[in-house]
Parts: C-alpha cells; structure tokens; sequence
C-alpha cells in the first residue's frame, strides 16, 4: 500500500495513476513520495445493523483521488462460505457515502461479522484499520437454554450488548430489534434497565441437604433480575440463604444454614414485587447409617466398602471417613475412603491405607456428620506369603496355583500378573474360607514363548491395596527358585488296544507306566 511504499527510505513513489503499486522513485511517473500524500480511508467503531436493517456510513477521507475511477464500497462477512456486497460509494469532499442495504443470514447464531472495504475502481483504498460491520438478530441473541428449555426470555434479551438496543416483547414472548419493535404495543414493551415479568426458578441443584447446612446449591431460571442488587435474599424452606453469588439473570448460588429438624419445602428468589418461586422442593434431611461391608480390611487399604443407609445422597459434598471416634473434626485422625459410587441408599468407597483397629464409618454431608454404632470399619495386618506351592503352569492356563500364608481373608480381589516382554498377562485368586491359602488360576499365555522361564520380579501378587507382593524380588517366596516355568499343554494318544480288567481284580493290583 501507499503508506508502506512511501515509508521505505529508498526514495520509492507510489503510482497511483497506473498501476497502483510502488514503483523506483527515478521513474518519469509522477508518483506520490510523501506519506501525508497518500489516500486514506479513517474507519469507524464497528457498526452494528440488526437483520433487516440498513444503514449508511460516512468515512472520513484524506487525499481522495480524482473521479477518474468510480468508487465502491464492498462488505465481506466471514464464515464457512463468505459472500459479499458491494454498493456504490459517493465521495463528498473530504468522506465517502457508503449507504449498506437490508442483510439476513441463516445460520441459527446471534450475529455474522463482515469487514469493509473501499475500492477506487479495482483498487483498494488503504484504511488506518480494520472496519468492522456485524448482523445480529435480537432473537437469536435472547435465546435460553435451561435443561429441555429452549425459548426466548425476557432476562437474557435485555442482557444483551447494549449497541444492539434489543427490547423485549411480553405479550409476543420475544425479543425484537429497533425495526421491529413496533409490532409490540409500549405497555408490554421492555427495554434495557427494566425489571423483567414473570421471573421464574426451574431447577435447584441439589434437592436435598444435612439438617446442619453448608450445603452449596445452584438456582437456575429465567428473569431472575441483572445483578446482586435486583435481588432481596433467597429462602430455602422458609430458611435464609447466605452467600449469595449472582452469576446471570439465568445462574445464581448459595449456601443453605442450618435447621434444628427435618423439613422441605421451595426455594425463593425474592425482589421487589413477584417472587420467584421452585416448583421443585428441598429437603432438609438427617441421613442415616445402618449397615457396612465388611468390617475388616488390609492395613495398606484398598478395600471396597458398602455402607447403606438412608438419605446417603444428601448435599452436594460428602465425605466418608474411619476414626476412631465418631465425627472427628481433626482431618490428621480420619482416613479416607474415596468415594466410587453413591445413591440415596448407599455409598460405595475405596479405603486409604490406616491403622485404625476398631474405627467408626463417619460421612461427612457438607457441614454436618453422621456416624452410627454397628457401622464399623477396623484395619488389620497385610497379608502375609509363606509359600508358593507350584510353580509350573502349561500354556493353556487353568492351573491351580496355591499360595500359603495368613489373613487371607481379609482380602477382597487378588490376582496374580506375569509379565512376558511388554505383554502383562493376569488371572483371578480366590481365597479359602480359613484364610490360610491363595489359590490362582494360570493365565493362558502364546504358546510360540514356550518352554519359557518367567523371572520372579517379572510376577506380581495384588491383594486389595497391598503392594508389598508387586515385587516378589530374586525368588518366590517359601523356595529357593528363581523361575516359573511356563510349558506346553500335554499330548494325549489312544490306547493301542482296549485293556480288559477281570471283575475280580482289584484295581490297587493294576499298575500303569507312562512313558
């Protein structure tokens, strides 16, 4: 561009006659070689047109070249597929008229953006930025998306950038731009700083919550003011909400206080005049806990434990925790159970490692605690492996493998893991009722490895949360061997001929060589 040209310090001037390029300044071409000299289109603040619109744009002109060549301004608006306009541009001294027609677009989005150029005959005007034109359409803008909701709404049209002037029809349900807001009559006609009609909550997250409060909850609705000043508290069952945080006129929170006895009942949004009241009702609740399984498990965690009861969903945060006294409130004398699924009848956990022998089951929902007599949990030495008893295995798997040892029985899921080059192979343990042994089935492993020696660090042993058994170390514990073999399945062959056993020959008389 001319700017750019005439910048360099190479004495270089811009044809504009011509060609419309920088050219060597000792050209016979009377080019332009001072800056100030150039042609210059000044563009405005983006210009904002509803659909439907139109609008006329007076740029300020600096070195407007002669009429030699007509002047047109063209709008390309941006998107998967790009069109544009192009109206003619009538200069008038020191600006150029560009009077832009009605737009629309299809997309299902609030507004399209375009930028604008001006041309002197095919070539373009240099501009000092970027002018940006956008198509909005206020409907689009006001659209609320709640759950299965999706509608105009009052609280969301008026929200919408100010430039936009959108205004919000009651008796037509929608949000109409500057040239449609005459089809609505001015007694139902809303515009920006109004209080919107009809404010309306239509879910509440969650729906029940401990007797003791410190439960988060989230508001969701439509009209529900513009800001923290539109509103004159939240009640939750008759109860004061604190905290208030207002996020939209769409999104709001707090945080329930406590109540001294189970109750339910709506939660409100106060203002002035109409309330907004849930359909939905909270529940203030005491949960209650009545049984868990089991009560023992490993010192080094990893048990899965079930503990029913009622109202185990309560608030929005829970905690289940082993102590050694119920509801502990120092957190160095609770340990953990990290929750992995949990319903209004049960919470299912994973315990952490602890040394809590006889401990209580205390959950905490939010700001209040809950723990029961008969709801116990108590940890117990590891396991220990003695011996294992076989270590051979054909490659077909389905060999019992035995473990000895003790306090097997506390252990939940066990299972023994061979690694073979980058490829783990696993098979389930279970252990007898006496918890004195281990019995695993061999994994089925490629036959193409065998004969195949697997090294004892290469096998691991994983009960629960118990790790001291990934490592088996040199050898298997109990032995003085460094391998498990894995070898190919045995061979079965007829018998030459059928052998006859007279019914008065004892079988212990028979004796079978297998060679």
């Amino acid at each position: 561009m001319c700017t750019f040209c005439t910048e360099k310090p190479y004495g270089c001037q811009w044809n504009l006659d011509d060609s419309y390029e920088c050219i060597d300044g000792s050209s016979e071409i009377d080019g332009i070689e001072d800056t100030e000299m150039c042609p210059l289109v000044h563009s405005l603040p983006e210009v904002v047109i509803p659909v439907g619109g139109t609008e006329i744009l007076f740029l300020m002109f600096g070195n407007i070249p002669s009429n030699s060549r007509p002047f047109q301004c063209e709008v390309i608006f941006l998107g998967d597929t790009p069109n544009s306009v192009i109206v003619e541009g009538v200069v008038n001294q020191s600006s150029i008229r560009c009077s832009l027609p009605s737009f629309d677009f299809q997309d299902p989005q609030e507004s399209v953006r375009g930028s604008l150029q001006v041309y002197w005959g095919e070539f373009p005007i240099e501009m000092d930025g970027i002018q940006i034109v956008t198509i909005y359409k206020c409907d689009q803008s006001a659209m609320t998306r709640l759950g299965d909701l999706v509608q105009q709404t009052c609280g969301v049209c008026l929200s919408v950038d100010d430039r936009y002037r959108c205004g919000w029809c009651e008796s037509l349900g929608e949000c109409l731009s500057p040239i449609t807001a005459d089809r609505c009559s001015v007694n139902d006609y809303f515009t920006k700083g109004a209080d919107c009609p009809n404010p309306t909550v239509i879910s509440v997250i969650p729906l029940t919550g401990h007797i003791s409060g410190g439960t988060p909850i989230s508001i969701a609705g439509y009209n529900l003011g513009f800001g923290p000043d539109d509103l004159r508290g939240i009640t939750v069952v008759g109860i004061e909400c604190s905290t208030v945080e207002f996020e939209s006129s769409q999104l709001m929170y707090c945080i329930t206080d406590n109540v001294t006895t189970e109750r339910r009942g709506p939660v409100v949004v106060q203002f002035d005049d109409t309330p907004a009241v849930s359909v939905q009702e909270f529940s203030y609740v005491i949960p209650r806990l009545e049984t868990s399984y089991p009560i023992i498990g490993p010192q080094s965690g990893g048990t899965t434990l079930v503990v029913r009861g009622i109202n185990m969903d309560a608030g929005l945060s829970r905690i289940v925790t082993i102590t050694s006294d119920p509801c502990m409130t120092r957190s160095d004398s609770r340990q953990p159970c990290e929750i992995i699924e949990n319903d209004s009848a049960k919470i299912v956990c994973k315990t952490s490692a602890g040394n809590i022998t006889e401990g209580f089951i205390s959950i905490y929902f939010d700001d209040g605690c809950e723990a029961a007599n008969g709801v116990n949990f108590g940890y117990r030495p590891d396991p220990i492996v003695e011996e294992f008893e076989k270590l051979v295995a054909i490659v077909s798997g389905g060999i019992k493998l035995e473990i000895t040892g003790s306090s097997f029985d506390i252990i939940q899921e066990a299972s023994m893991a061979f690694m073979i080059g980058s490829e783990m192979f696993t098979s389930a343990c279970s252990n007898t009722s006496a918890g004195t042994v281990l019995i695993c089935e061999s994994p089925t492993v490629p036959s193409a490895v065998v004969p195949l020696g697997i090294p004892a660090e290469n096998v691991s042993l994983y009960m629960d949360g118990v790790t001291s058994y990934v490592d088996l170390g040199a050898v298997f514990p109990g032995t003085n061997q460094a391998f498990f073999d894995f070898v190919i399945d045995p061979s079965y062959y007829d018998l030459p001929s059928i052998l006859e056993i007279p019914h008065d020959q004892q079988l212990s008389d028979l004796t079978i060589e297998v060679c």
